[in-house]
């Protein structure tokens, strides 16, 4: 959740606290996505890092900065065209040697010297192992100790087959499925097998067999399942089915929730025991934000938000963009489907915490 977020003056970036008080003057020109409680700051084309207290904890000397990772560990920084790793105290643990890399998961990064094959380092920049000629050139992270492995079997199978690996480059779950998930979610990964979708677990043991049209990734243990193109499952991680779905799609669970379709105009949302949330055509479309706060968009194309634990509409369906919560405020342009650069953010009552004009 965002505690901090982003406002402009004078062409300028500064940030704001969710009670609408000013906690970074406006003095940079870009301000990025908050992860894990810090953000990309830019200013003349040089990058930093910021907190959401306001506190600027990467000095602004950087090319490029990646923050999609581990935030207790290290962040991926590119000077001089070179890719190292920095603390959050602004020391470079690891030099600027590298054609690429990637941020750390589970302690594990990836790093590339042009013409060489991935390397997969640990915090202190040791080599665990290097990816083999025959894997995909693609980067790809560790979840539940286990990466995918692509190994090329031969012209019957183009894109190759996949398995994974543990932090010391073994296979420790052979490559034999035409498709797998790119990493573990909740210690389960859907993979095809024989034409049909199942489940596996991080020993490589089927716990759904392949029997759906399609699965996806499982939140909160667990997935939606597809069966048919208009007949959906919701599986917890053994296979039981906890609710099915007839309609035109079913996605999530996001906060809990699940995004369903009946048709193309009637979309509502169901809770995780399938229950209806929010009814079927009551708006047009939905799109999660955080906070468990769904933006909606009505029949004349208006976006207003709804707080789906009580179900509540906190913001009417009076603005011509996306109303977007991350964290306990959203922004909106101040007046209605007005093409003004003057925007608020709002919080989940509705109120105005701020105002601000856009450049």
């Amino acid at each position: 959740m965002d505690h901090a977020f982003a406002f402009e003056a004078g062409k300028k970036k500064g940030l704001i606290n969710s009670l609408g008080e000013v906690i970074a003057e406006p003095a940079y020109d870009q301000i990025g996505f908050f992860h894990q409680g810090h953000a990309p700051v830019r200013l003349n084309n040089l990058y930093g890092v910021i907190s959401d207290t306001g506190k600027l904890r990467i000095p602004i000397r950087y090319d490029e900065i990646l923050l999609d990772g581990e935030a207790n560990l290290l962040f991926p920084v590119k000077k001089n065209n070179y890719w190292g790793f920095c603390t959050l105290d602004g020391a470079e643990q690891i030099p600027c040697v590298f054609d690429d890399a990637t941020p750390f998961h589970e302690g594990v990064a990836g790093v590339k010297i042009e013409g060489e094959a991935w390397r997969y380092i640990d915090e202190k920049g040791i080599v665990l192992f290097s990816s083999s000629k025959s894997n995909s050139d693609e980067p790809q992270v560790f979840s539940c100790d286990r990466m995918l492995v692509e190994v090329v079997k031969g012209s019957e199978f183009e894109d190759g087959l996949y398995g994974y690996c543990d932090k010391s480059g073994g296979l420790v779950i052979e490559s034999r499925f035409p498709f797998a998930a790119d990493r573990f979610y909740c210690n389960r990964a859907h993979v095809r097998s024989g034409g049909k979708f199942g489940v596996i677990a991080t020993d490589g043991r089927f716990v759904v067999e392949p029997k759906y049209a399609r699965i996806w990734a499982y939140d909160q243990s667990m997935a939606v399942a597809m069966l048919s193109e208009s007949h959906w499952a919701v599986i917890n991680d053994y296979g039981k089915i906890c609710f099915d779905h007839k309609g035109s799609d079913l996605s999530g669970p996001r906060h809990g929730y699940f995004r369903s379709s009946l048709s193309e105009t009637k979309r509502g949302v169901l809770d995780l025991d399938g229950a209806v949330a929010v009814p079927h055509g009551q708006f047009q479309s939905f799109f999660w934000g955080d906070m468990l706060v769904a933006s909606v968009r009505d029949e004349n194309n208006c976006f207003g938000c709804i707080d789906l634990r009580s179900r509540r509409q906190i913001v009417d369906c009076i603005y011509s963009h996306q109303v977007s919560f991350r964290g306990e405020i959203a922004l909106v342009p101040r007046t209605p489907n007005s093409g003004e650069k003057v925007w608020n953010y709002v919080n989940r009552d509705g109120i105005v915490v701020y105002t601000f004009k856009r450049a």
